[in-house]
């Protein structure tokens, strides 16, 4: 369904490792590594043959991709091998892909939907629109107001994944808005909007409601994001 490259921040032999672990009739030429870029500190799609509207990134990193974010599904970082195996993953590790229960099938799943889009006669052939048309419509018709979310913990911004989730963020208070986003340590700050949220019936939510939505490219069940965690 794809071509896939293999693309590091480690050296040239890392890569290659990593490709014969992986497999490496997957990618079999496809590896780049820091050695290849002219820039060590970030990504390019310069070194991958095709177009840029052809080309979907998977990465951990937001940072190392500033010129390629549209290009972008940020991904979870997990660790595949375990300590005690080079080839062994980790099936007991909650968050193993292996089991089913990461973040990778609920990409697969994207992929295989951008891949149907890209190719229908009737759709736009270039990724970054089908990439923003579908993750625009997961929050699309929410209405959030943010209760002073720590910007920095996330990459990107909280508030700029919950506008490409398709949500419109308000620093407005009023009958319109639909969700506060709001932590434990600035509820207790923040009583008096907190209590009206409350008494107006509006969904009080972790970060990580948006967090783990961006994820996953999924809406996620408001009620196990309580702003307690």
């Amino acid at each position: 369904m794809f071509e896939m490259y293999i693309y590091t921040m480690g050296s040239r032999d890392y890569a290659k490792h990593m490709a014969l672990l992986l497999g490496k009739d997957y990618f079999e030429k496809r590896v780049i590594s820091r050695d290849d870029s002219i820039d060590k500190e970030k990504k390019s799609l310069d070194l991958v043959l095709g177009h840029e509207s052809g080309v979907i990134i998977l990465d951990d990193n937001y940072k190392v991709w500033p010129d390629h974010h549209k290009n972008l599904i940020l991904m979870k970082f997990f660790t595949y091998f375990s300590k005690n195996s080079k080839r062994k993953s980790r099936k007991k590790d909650k968050l193993s892909e292996s089991d089913g229960n990461g973040v990778l099938p609920y990409i697969l799943t994207v992929l295989r939907e951008i891949h149907g889009m890209f190719f229908s006669p009737n759709m736009s052939r270039d990724v970054r629109m089908l990439l923003r048309e579908i993750c625009g419509q997961i929050l699309k018709g929410c209405i959030v107001f943010f209760i002073v979310v720590d910007e920095n913990k996330y990459q990107p911004s909280i508030t700029n994944q919950a506008e490409e989730l398709g949500a419109e963020c308000t620093t407005i208070l009023d009958s319109s808005v639909t969700h506060v986003v709001v932590t434990a340590r600035t509820k207790e700050i923040t009583g008096d909007i907190v209590l009206w949220a409350q008494l107006k019936k509006k969904i009080l939510v972790h970060p990580w409601w948006i967090y783990i939505t961006y994820l996953l490219w999924q809406r996620q069940p408001e009620d196990k994001f309580p702003t307690s965690n």
